[in-house]
């Protein structure tokens, strides 16, 4: 999705569309409804169907590859949002947050079953406890790997 984002972008001056000032608004905002739309009903993958193996990852790329491509046509749109110190520290991490986050999917998933009746908790109960220990962990695990990991053999990679 990167490279179809550079590739408009590079040649933005053959799409009329793409030179629009009301476009990257669309696309933005396009972006986050399709994302919305996918992630916040459910946890993702608690269960495989035709939907979730044919289509979710590739809406998901295309929702987030049009939040890009808007940010990168229009650097004020929303820039004070994406310059925040919140989202510094995540992108400190996200390397090490990657693998972190896909190993606690399915662990916080059975955390949250233990503690709440899959069958006499509603959904919408069990996601709003399933997002804020999802992130706790997925976060803390990946301090410790940035920390006792990465960071240590970045400065190994310096010094060689």
């Amino acid at each position: 999705m990167g490279t179809l984002v550079a590739f408009l972008v590079r040649h933005k001056d053959r799409l009329a569309l793409l030179n629009r000032s009301w476009f990257p608004n669309v696309l933005f905002w396009g972006g986050t409804l399709v994302v919305g739309v996918l992630l916040i009903p459910r946890p993702l993958l608690a269960t495989v169907g035709w939907f979730n193996v044919t289509a979710l990852f590739s809406l998901l790329a295309l929702g987030f590859g049009a939040i890009l491509l808007a940010l990168v046509l229009n650097q004020k749109l929303y820039g004070r949002l994406f310059e925040s110190r919140f989202l510094f520290f995540f992108s400190k991490i996200s390397y090490s947050l990657y693998p972190a986050h896909m190993v606690f999917l399915g662990i916080t998933l059975k955390m949250v079953d233990a503690v709440l009746d899959p069958w006499t908790v509603p959904p919408a109960v069990r996601f709003l406890v399933y997002v804020p220990l999802f992130l706790v962990l997925s976060v803390t695990w990946s301090l410790a790997l940035h920390y006792v990991v990465e960071k240590p053999v970045l400065l190994l990679k310096d010094r060689i």
